[in-house]
């Protein structure tokens, strides 16, 4: 078999297992929450009997038909939950893990203002040298270190946005471990909020100087809190700081000390950073913006260069897709791992949206089913003079009470783990294209050789 058979081949596999896992399966799933939930309430109440099909022959390939019918109407309709937004129920994730660590950090306040600050102070701390740990073994970032220092490179006009930004954090982590290296002191609002957004540092800078290439040496005085950009405050102020300020749950002390409000703000800001690589909702645009942060707090160090989204004007789902799209066209045999992870997203979300779908229809047939319950409890069954039967009635309401129910606990569940999948998918592509970039490389120079050599012909 040539090589353009397996690619071929390869090809067709990843396609068709994206269209299983992220079509057919949430299309054939919402088609039996359709049936449990609408017609089979409707088929019980209405007493249908199917008794007066007895002795007829069905066609031998009515079964058949009808298979081919059902996958054929799965897929259309999977393909419209495939196409929703996987946003929605990956912002749904995030919200919740924000509210989780908020909430790791309310309960470190036991009322005593001292006792609060060392435990900020130490987790800081701990966090702060393991970045900078891990930013000096970044293979592109040690040219910028002498002895442990961090040294501001020259301005270069060849030098990517991406780069200064992360020259930024680098020497703000930098001056951080030196000032707790000389007093063991905590560590000043302006360099804590350089680590935190080391993107709001560049975007004052170019600012200040939009005619001149970027100066490193510039921006080590610190950054405040009025420098932030207006949308950044607000995250700041509406989805940590208000949350932290009030007492929600019984016996829980709300913080009022401002000065350990702001501690416990940065704390929070930066282990959301790290462990789910975005600050909030509003900003949580796939891939995301602090994914390094993600990758550095894991000393995943190789991998950091290829992140090149590091602020929200580089942020793009294009870069992810130009090294997913090398991948495929240059490396297929490798691009399963990338494939498979995705199809796993799909489905996910898919799903996630299919139940929300279903829950709607399923809670109208509930309502519906009961308004007929009574319809033919006053009218039919008087004029008829009959009973109606209480097994029947209960199994009209259970059906899409049961949907309600899977649907429900359906979208619990994935909510849970659905920005982990993200995170993993990024994870995967990133790792498949360092571990093939000289590959692609060099098989992007042979196609371009041996197109000149047939246009020479």
């Amino acid at each position: 078999m040539s090589k353009n058979s397996i690619k071929t081949s390869i090809t067709l596999v990843d396609e068709l297992l994206v269209d299983i896992l992220g079509s057919l399966i949430p299309g054939f799933l919402f088609l039996i929450t359709l049936f449990f939930s609408v017609f089979m309430p409707l088929f019980i109440l209405s007493r249908f009997s199917i008794s007066s099909l007895k002795g007829k022959e069905i066609p031998g390939g009515f079964f058949w038909v009808l298979l081919i019918i059902i996958l054929i109407l799965a897929y259309v309709v999977g393909h419209i939950f495939f196409r929703a937004d996987i946003k929605e129920p990956d912002e749904v994730d995030i919200k919740r893990e924000i509210k989780k660590r908020i909430k790791d950090v309310q309960e470190m306040y036991k009322g005593d203002d001292s006792e609060f600050r060392g435990m900020i102070e130490r987790k800081l701390r701990k966090t702060i040298i393991s970045l900078n740990d891990a930013c000096i073994k970044v293979p592109t970032f040690r040219i910028w270190y002498t002895n442990g220092h961090c040294n501001p490179p020259a301005p270069s006009p060849t030098r990517e946005m991406a780069a200064d930004i992360y020259w930024c954090f680098c020497k703000y982590c930098n001056m951080a471990v030196e000032i707790l290296a000389k007093n063991k002191q905590g560590i000043p609002k302006s360099i804590l909020l350089g680590i935190l957004f080391p993107e709001e540092v560049y975007r004052i800078e170019r600012e200040r100087n939009p005619t001149q290439l970027f100066d490193a040496k510039n921006i080590c005085g610190g950054l405040q809190f009025y420098d932030l950009s207006e949308e950044v405050r607000k995250i700041w102020n509406n989805d940590y700081k208000n949350p932290l300020s009030k007492s929600k749950r019984i016996g829980e002390k709300p913080i009022v000390n401002e000065q350990l409000l702001w501690m416990a703000v940065c704390l929070c800001i930066l282990e959301v950073q790290i462990e789910i690589g975005c600050i909030s909702v509003s900003e949580s645009s796939f891939p995301y913006t602090y994914y390094y942060k993600y990758l550095l707090k894991r000393n995943i160090v190789n991998l950091v260069d290829e992140v090149k989204w590091n602020s929200n004007d580089s942020r793009s789902k294009n870069i992810i897709n130009e090294y997913k799209t090398h991948m495929q066209l240059f490396v297929p045999e490798k691009y399963a791992i990338i494939n498979k992870n995705e199809s796993h997203v799909r489905m996910s979300s898919s799903t996630w949206h299919m139940a929300k779908v279903s829950i709607k229809i399923a809670s109208i047939m509930d309502v519906i089913s009961f308004l007929l319950i009574i319809f033919i409890k006053l009218k039919i069954c008087e004029i008829l003079n009959s009973q109606i039967n209480c097994f029947n009635a209960l199994l009209a309401i259970a059906f899409p009470a049961s949907v309600n129910v899977f649907c429900i606990f359906a979208r619990f569940r994935i909510v849970k783990y659905i920005h982990y999948q993200r995170t993993r998918e990024i994870f995967h592509a990133l790792c498949a294209y360092d571990q093939c970039k000289d590959i692609i490389q060099h098989r992007k120079y042979q196609q371009s050789t041996s197109i000149e050599n047939q246009l020479n012909v």
